[in-house]
C-alpha cells in the first residue's frame, strides 16, 4: 500500500519578471524533481502571463504553470518543501486528484405478473356498467340532493 501511485496536480504562480531561460529551467527542474522521486509526469501546461484579481507581493501579473503527475504519497510534501523557499514563486498549490470510480450499473429486475392479476378481455362481450351506476341513477341522485337542500 505505501508504494501506491496517486495522481497529483501542482499549480504555481510565478513572478512575471523571470526571463524565459530561467522560467524554462525552473519548469525542467520541477519535472526532474518529480521524476527523481519515482514520480511520473503526465501533463505539463505553461500559460502566458496573466492579470491577477488582486496583488500578490505587489505584483498584478504572474505566469501560471500546472503539472499533473503520479507519485507515491510522500512526494508532494517533499516537493512543497523544495518549492517553499523559491522567491520567484508567488503562490503554489498541490492537490490529490481522486480516482474516477466506476459506478455499478443497476439492472432493473423485470416485474413478475401473476396470472390471477391479469384479466383477459373478451372483445365480443357487451360493455359492463361501471360500479358507480348509470347516468339515469346519477340524475336521480342529483335531483334528490337538490330537493332536500332548499
Amino acid at each position: 500500500m505505501p508504494d501506491e501511485q496517486k495522481t497529483y496536480e501542482l499549480t504555481c504562480l510565478i513572478a512575471p519578471e523571470l526571463d524565459e531561460d530561467k522560467y524554462n529551467s525552473w519548469l525542467n527542474r520541477i519535472s526532474s524533481s518529480i521524476t527523481k522521486r519515482n514520480g511520473e509526469m503526465t501533463t505539463k501546461a505553461q500559460m502566458k502571463e496573466q492579470l491577477l484579481a488582486y496583488p500578490i507581493g505587489k505584483k498584478m501579473r504572474a505566469r501560471l504553470s500546472v503539472f499533473k503527475f503520479m507519485s507515491p504519497p510522500s512526494v508532494p510534501q517533499e516537493l512543497i518543501n523544495e518549492i517553499r523557499h523559491e522567491q520567484d514563486i508567488l503562490r503554489y498549490l498541490v492537490i490529490e486528484i481522486p480516482k474516477e470510480r466506476k459506478r455499478p450499473v443497476r439492472v432493473k429486475k423485470p416485474k413478475l405478473e401473476d396470472s390471477a392479476s391479469i384479466q383477459e378481455l373478451d372483445l365480443n362481450a357487451p360493455p359492463q356498467e361501471s360500479k358507480r351506476g348509470s347516468l339515469e341513477e346519477i340524475d336521480k341522485r342529483i335531483e334528490e340532493i337538490l330537493k332536500s337542500n332548499p
